[in-house]
């Protein structure tokens, strides 16, 4: 897992080695892992100039933008299902209140 060691990240931070490894700031912002059968977690080998601030490659930065979308779309949804439970509510409360 990176972490913000002296202001940059640090990738592949574990028992055996707790500094990790520095950013390099001309690839990826990205945390990528091996595919072996013990995964080593590291920076991400490609470079850097797409996404939030330029900080991902283009592969990353369509990820990114992916899980934003997602999120945005999930908490409209959230938000409009609030907003039709509140008046669904409102008119069930004035249906049912006799009137005089």
């Amino acid at each position: 897992m990176s972490k913000v060691r002296n202001g940059k990240f640090a990738y592949g931070i574990w028992a055996g080695m707790p500094n990790g490894t520095p950013e390099d700031e001309t690839r990826c912002i990205e945390e990528v892992s091996t595919r072996e059968r013990w995964a080593h977690y590291h920076q991400c080998y490609r470079k850097r100039g797409h996404g939030i601030d330029g900080l991902f490659c283009k592969q990353h930065a369509t990820q990114q933008n992916m899980q934003r979308t997602l999120k945005e779309r999930s908490d409209s949804l959230a938000l409009y299902k609030r907003k039709v439970d509140t008046a669904q509510e409102a008119e069930s409360n004035s249906t049912s209140t006799p009137l005089m």
